[in-house]
């Protein structure tokens, strides 16, 4: 069973980034770390999981839209008709902008 809270090293583990960019990445978004107020672990901020996925959610969606669709770019080296055209004619075509 997962646990509901996690360490900021975890939830930087679960991001995949840094704990330091972890942290600054969700007080960025809003989310309120929990101070648990006994025993050793009550200098270390917990962050709810739920809250960590949503965010890690929220930014895969953004890079997602910022992604769009790669344009697809065409070849000028290779436009145009072969056919009437001599193997020398191609060739040269084809290596035009080959370093010799």
């Amino acid at each position: 069973m997962e646990p509901e809270l996690l360490t900021t090293k975890q939830a930087a583990s679960v991001m995949n980034i840094g704990e330091e960019r972890a942290r600054a990445i969700l007080l960025s978004r809003g989310v309120q770390p929990v101070s648990l107020p006994w025993g050793k672990e009550r200098k270390t901020l917990r962050w709810s999981r739920r809250a960590v996925i949503t965010v890690i959610d929220t930014l895969h969606a953004e890079a997602q839209a910022k992604a769009g669709v790669p344009k697809r770019r065409r070849s000028l080296k290779t436009a145009g008709c072969v056919i009437g055209k001599s193997a020398e004619e191609l060739f040269a075509e084809f290596n035009m902008g080959a370093v010799q």
